[in-house]
């Protein structure tokens, strides 16, 4: 399986497709011996659920909050401004 989403830290839970990512496919998470299946079409560079996130959980990448789940955002999921908010308003 050809890894198309990376993450930059250890602890985060999105990952960025390095390519476009197609409905229903399964792609794997470089180095990390995981993979998602993607819930809806995702555009190069856009994040990924990698794991269910809870209303108002912190979206990590880089290792840092970026934001928080605004409802319930299932693994494989587009992560992008219309499912999670800014935590700096």
């Amino acid at each position: 399986m050809e890894q198309s989403i990376i993450t930059l830290d250890g602890k985060d839970n999105v990952g960025v497709a390095v390519r476009e990512l197609r409905a229903g496919m399964r792609y794997a998470v470089a180095g990390r011996g995981e993979s998602v299946t993607a819930r809806e079409d995702i555009a190069f560079g856009h994040k990924i659920a990698l794991s269910d996130l809870a209303d108002n959980e912190p979206i990590l990448k880089y290792g840092e909050v970026i934001g928080l789940a605004r409802g319930v955002i299932s693994a494989g999921s587009h992560v992008h401004t219309h499912n999670m908010h800014n935590t700096v308003e």
